[in-house]
Order: structure tokens, then C-alpha cells, then sequence
């Protein structure tokens, strides 16, 4: 559970601007990771870690992968690519998918900061 932790800790971190914390637990899963499950999460991950180009996830149809491309595009200030991505999303998956809902709630807030540098 190591790789999923990390993902929602990445995402916790950046909401709250703490771009150091944030950045120092996606690198701490380290690159060809054998995993027996949670490779959705490591494919994601390695999105966040810049490992894996969004390009390169493919056409997935996985929510979390492309979640974590979403909250990438909003942390990178891209508002309507995230938005776009977060309602693609949501209309994708007949009982929803609360993250990304939780995310198009409040279409006023910007998230906390613009880049890890």
C-alpha cells in the first residue's frame, strides 16, 4: 500500500503548498518498482514523478491515472484542461467517482501554488 499512500499524500501535500513534502514522497517510489498490485497507482505516481508523460499513459481509461494527469494540469495552473479531464472523468463512471467531484465542487479554488521547482 506503500504506492497509493504516496499518491493521496503527494495530492494532500500539494493542496496544502507544501510543494518539499510533497515532491519528497513521490520520489521515495522508486523507479521499476515490481509490484504484485497497485501498478494503476505506480503508473500514476510515475505521472506525478514526471517518469511517465501523460502522452505516454495512452489513452487510458483508468480514473486514477487520469486524475492524477487532472490535478497535475491544475497544480501546472491549466484550470480548463483540469476541469475538462475532472468531467470526463465523472461522466465516465456511471456511480461517479468522488474525487474528481470533490475537485469540480469548488470551481472557484485555485490550488496552492503553480510548480515543485
Amino acid at each position: 500500500m506503500r504506492v497509493p499512500t504516496a499518491y493521496w499524500t503527494y495530492l494532500a501535500y500539494r493542496k496544502l503548498g507544501e510543494h518539499e513534502k510533497a515532491r519528497a514522497t513521490i520520489d521515495a517510489i522508486e523507479p521499476d518498482l515490481k509490484l504484485i498490485e497497485n501498478d494503476i497507482y505506480y503508473q500514476a505516481v510515475q505521472v506525478m514523478q514526471g517518469r511517465l508523460k501523460p502522452a505516454d499513459a495512452g489513452a487510458t481509461k483508468d480514473s486514477t491515472i487520469k486524475f492524477a494527469i487532472a490535478m497535475e494540469r491544475r497544480f501546472a495552473g491549466d484550470e480548463p484542461g483540469a476541469k475538462a479531464l475532472l468531467t470526463e472523468i465523472v461522466r465516465e463512471n456511471a456511480q461517479g467517482h468522488w474525487p474528481a467531484e470533490a475537485e469540480l465542487a469548488a470551481p472557484g479554488r485555485r490550488a496552492a501554488g503553480s510548480s515543485l521547482g
